[in-house]
C-alpha cells in the first residue's frame, strides 16, 4: 500500500480519464478485459482496506467504474456463476 498504492492508482485514475472523461469504459465503448481487471484491482482495494477505500477521495472515476462495472449484466451473470466468490479480501496483504 504505501509504495505501489501512490503510484499505481492515480494511473489508472488518469487513464479513465482519457476515455470520455471517465464516465464510460476502459477502453472504447463497450465493456473489455481492461475494465474487469480494474474491477479486479478495486474489488481488492475495497476488500483489502474497506477504511482506506471508503475515506480515499482521490479516485472519483474508479470508484465510479467500478459502481457502473457493477451493474453490467455480464458482471452481475458472472458474479452469480460458480465460476467466482463474493468476497474480496487479502488481495493487497
Amino acid at each position: 500500500m504505501k509504495k505501489r498504492f501512490p503510484k499505481y492508482f492515480p494511473f489508472l485514475e488518469s487513464c479513465l480519464k482519457v476515455n470520455n472523461g471517465g464516465k464510460g469504459y476502459a477502453v472504447g465503448k463497450k465493456i473489455s478485459f481492461a475494465d474487469v481487471m480494474l474491477l479486479s484491482i478495486m474489488r481488492g482495494y475495497k476488500g483489502s482496506h474497506k477504511e482506506h477505500y471508503e475515506a480515499n477521495k482521490d479516485l472519483p472515476l474508479l470508484k465510479a467504474h467500478e459502481q457502473r462495472m457493477n451493474k453490467e449484466d455480464v458482471i452481475q451473470k458472472f458474479d452469480k456463476s460458480d465460476r467466482t466468490c463474493n468476497h474480496y479480501y487479502d488481495s493487497f496483504m
